[in-house]
């Protein structure tokens, strides 16, 4: 039966957009439509087909309707349309009260997940399966047999033809010695019998061309199938590379931007900018949980002991850093934490800033206050 079909379920998928982070209450919409979310893969998990397309029996308030939806994995649960799973682009899509589940951004822009009970519309037929060496439907290409069997044919008894003339060839009319080779048909002398060798020789000639060609030919397009197997393997490794590196250097990047965190003076005290959301703790938590297959370090500073005499205070806040990213959710586990002393100093001046608790009381800080987080290096 073929699309499009119409199917309502479970969506999950995956958005991006060019704003980098959430608009506060006070904030106008950009002009650049930088918020505008794009959808560019997802699953639609216990999809049943329906018998039309009705959106406004669904519709609720804070519901999405989009339109040419790619790449979204149809997973049915019943009978109607298909039995196994299916990749198609949708015409219409319509999430019903969307939940975004996660977010991280990186070089300026926002990604995360977003789930909703969906109904939506495909085109006509479904997308190839994507060739992915991670992927756990990944079929290889078939193996190419390398080598080929031939089998040999018997040996011909070859027979003598005796002469015309019977006998030994001692006879009137005889020539020659009376067994003749078998290519001799003895149906005379000269020119004639010449022609008739000549004429045999290329039909045995033509023999074995006839069956060298079509070995020749298999053994060319095995040939070919290889080639075109490797090179295949070899383009999508070089493109699974290039992604994996723009990955690690997305990871590099946001570390670096957001990856500093300050404390008050001679304290394991967060500063108020460092925290909440959005805030540069939430930023590492977000980007710890988007790779969660990497390990990160936790370097402790402070600004030396005369200013900071409590011992033992960089590997203190880092300890602390540590307890914080743990109780929000990531494994302890993956992450090492080292004191580093006083340097590098950010600020090798080591003037104070003052932050106003109360109007009685201050705090003092400055930037060698702190922690660094950094990506462990792959094992």
């Amino acid at each position: 039966m073929a699309g499009p079909y119409i199917v309502l379920g479970n969506f999950r998928g995956k958005f991006r957009t060019e704003q980098n982070i959430a608009l506060s209450a006070s904030e106008t919409y950009p002009e650049d439509q930088a918020h505008l979310l794009q959808l560019y893969s997802g699953s639609l998990k216990d999809a049943s087909f329906e018998p039309e397309f009705r959106p406004d029996t669904m519709a609720r308030h804070g519901s999405m309707m989009l339109r040419s939806v790619r790449n979204i994995e149809i997973s049915p649960s019943g009978e109607g349309g298909f039995d196994e799973p299916r990749i198609y682009n949708f015409k219409q899509l319509l999430l019903v009260e969307p939940l975004v589940v996660r977010s991280h951004t990186i070089d300026g822009r926002t990604y995360g997940e977003i789930e909703s009970r969906a109904l939506g519309v495909t085109d006509s037929h479904p997308l190839i399966k994507p060739l992915d060496p991670d992927h756990p439907d990944f079929e290889p290409p078939p193996l190419v047999d390398e080598t080929y069997v031939q089998e040999e044919g018997g040996a011909r008894d070859n027979e003598s033809v005796k002469d015309e003339s019977g006998g030994n060839g001692s006879g009137n009319g005889g020539s020659g010695n009376g067994n003749s080779p078998w290519w001799h048909f003895g149906w005379g002398d000269g020119c004639f019998t010449a022609f008739w060798r000549i004429l045999l020789a290329l039909l045995l000639l033509y023999i074995i061309m006839a069956l060298l060609i079509p070995i020749i030919q298999i053994g060319d397009e095995e040939c070919r199938l290889k080639t075109r197997a490797q090179r295949e393997l070899y383009q999508e490794q070089r493109a699974l590379d290039s992604a994996q590196l723009d990955m690690e250097r997305n990871l590099q990047n946001a570390i670096r931007g957001y990856g500093k965190i300050y404390f008050f003076r001679n304290s394991t005290r967060f500063h108020p900018n460092s925290m909440g959301d959005n805030s540069p703790i939430d930023r590492v938590y977000r980007l710890m949980d988007a790779y969660s297959h990497r390990s990160f370090l936790i370097e402790g500073f402070h600004c030396g002991t005369v200013l900071e005499p409590r011992e033992d205070l960089d590997r203190l806040r880092a300890m602390h850093m540590l307890d914080t990213l743990a109780q929000m959710g990531i494994d302890p586990r993956r992450i090492q934490v080292k004191g580093r002393g006083a340097t590098p100093l950010l600020n090798p001046s080591n003037r104070m800033s003052e932050h106003f608790v109360d109007s009685a009381s201050t705090l003092e800080y400055n930037k060698n206050m702190r922690v660094e987080v950094k990506v462990m290096p792959k094992p």
